[in-house]
């Protein structure tokens, strides 16, 4: 009994801890990747939920998302003189998935970001399996 109580234990902690992948490279306009910048996930107020740095210079990042997280997020990408990225995603995450963001110089960028109103910018590149 207590066997089978272990192995119930277990299969629910995975469950609960089972992750999907936001990933991607953040590039400048020409391909050449970038480390510097953070890219995160926000809720709807603008707060962080997962930040996450480029790791190398090729500017790939990777954000786990636990299946725990629900409701609207917007994956995000913000840096003065350049065009906002913003993409919404509904959660819980089914499938990984890969957005690359590009840094597009935008030099009359507004200072503040709507992620409710702003359209998104920022398309899949393609579902990884």
């Amino acid at each position: 009994m207590k066997k089978l109580l272990l192995i119930l234990a277990m299969f629910i902690c995975s469950l609960a801890y089972s992750q999907y992948t936001i990933s991607g490279y953040v590039q400048y306009e020409n391909g050449k990747g970038e480390d510097y910048y953070y890219v995160g996930l926000y809720d709807v107020k603008g707060n962080p939920v997962v930040i996450t740095k480029p790791v190398g210079t090729n500017g790939y990042y990777e954000i786990r998302a636990p299946e725990n997280l629900t409701g609207d997020l917007y994956l995000f990408l913000g840096v003065e003189t350049y065009t906002y990225q913003k993409r919404k995603l509904s959660f819980p995450l089914k499938d990984n998935w890969r957005f690359n963001l590009y840094l597009i110089t935008n030099e009359k960028q507004p200072l503040i970001n709507n992620f409710w109103f702003d359209p998104d910018n920022v398309f899949e590149d393609k579902k990884e399996s």
